[in-house]
This record gives C-alpha cells, structure tokens and sequence, in this order.
C-alpha cells in the first residue's frame, strides 16, 4: 500500500514538473495578426498576405498556417524577434469573395498561436 502511494506521489510530481517547465517557457512570448490582404492570382487560387506581430517577450518562430482549417503551405515563415512584424504569404487554393468570412490561425513552434476570423475585401 506504501509503495503505491510512493508511485502515485511520483507520477504526480513528475508530471506537475513537467508542466510548469512547459508553460513557463511560453510565458511572455506573443503575436498578433495585425492585418489580413488579399489577391486572387487567378479563380481558383487566392493569396493571403498576413501580418504578424512579435508583442511579447524573445523571438518567436512560426511554424504552420491555416485558413478555415486547412493547412496551407507558406512562403515567408521563420523566425522574428521582439517587436518586429513577419508578412506571410499564405497561398489558398480556393476561390474567396468579396464579404466573405476567413478563420486564420498562425501557429508558433512553442505552442503559442494568434488566429481570428477576417472579412474579405477588395478582392
């Protein structure tokens, strides 16, 4: 009975551990989707040019891309540092009007991400 209670002390504190390394090393780090252009570079293909901010705290690497769920290839990723801002381009192969609604979530390699839901304009 001792040693169970030693096993389940154990796991407990290997795991409470393990998530404050985890959360402390994303503290102060943040982006921010600053704004959102779009160009139709032909009916079936749309590029979306995002801005993204580092507010917080260290550099920060980006390291994927979605466009109302899928997963888009980019152009532009890496990594910038306090204060700056990235463009990225996000290449949709979707045709994309003028009024429509676009969920984009730019996500971080520390787990951190910036996402939000843009109306298509100019387009």
């Amino acid at each position: 009975m001792v040693a169970l209670a030693v096993i389940a002390a154990l796991i407990t504190y290997s795991w409470v551990g393990s998530y404050i390394v985890s959360t402390t090393g994303r503290a102060g780090h943040a982006i921010q989707i600053q704004s959102v252009d779009w160009t139709k570079t032909n009916p079936n293909l749309t590029e979306v040019t995002v801005y993204i901010q580092n507010v917080g705290k260290g550099s920060v690497t980006f390291t994927d891309a979605y466009v109302d769920g899928d997963k888009i290839k980019e152009k532009g990723f890496g990594t910038i540092s306090e204060g700056e801002t990235a463009t990225v381009i996000l290449k949709c192969h979707k045709a994309f009007s003028n009024g429509q609604k676009i969920h984009i979530k730019i996500v971080c390699e520390i787990g951190i991400f910036a996402e939000g839901t843009y109306l298509v304009e100019d387009i």
